[in-house]
């Protein structure tokens, strides 16, 4: 999907900027979502939960190339920006799933159902 490999590396750009908060981006693209889609072990961390998350370091500034990009889309508005975060490891219920923003060959995901 194009953009998603930009999305988090700008919204904690925007964190270090102060023009947001790490709350409320784990609020409005965890927590909500998964609240409203009746996702109960989904958008939280604790006992029961999928331990679906990601590890972030917040001073690893680093410029755009979308010939980088794991995805098909070799183009990005976002070309040449110099973000200053970016996600360093990513888990799906509990197995590392990508290193560095590139993907690993774990699946350890299933189809989740919206809740009635």
């Amino acid at each position: 999907m194009p953009q998603l490999e930009t999305a988090l590396p700008f919204l904690l750009t925007a964190v270090n900027d102060g023009r947001t908060s790490l709350d409320r981006i784990v609020e409005t693209y965890a927590r909500r979502p998964a609240e409203l889609l009746g996702l109960e072990r989904k958008g939280r961390l604790e006992i029961g939960a999928d331990a679906d998350f990601v590890v972030v370091d917040m001073d690893a500034e680093w410029t755009v190339d979308p010939e980088d990009f794991e995805s098909r889309a070799k183009y990005s508005p976002f070309d040449g920006w110099t973000f200053t975060a970016r996600p360093v490891r990513t888990y799906v219920r509990g197995t590392e799933v990508a290193v560095d923003m590139e993907a690993t060959d774990a699946t350890p995901g299933e189809r989740v159902e919206r809740a009635e």
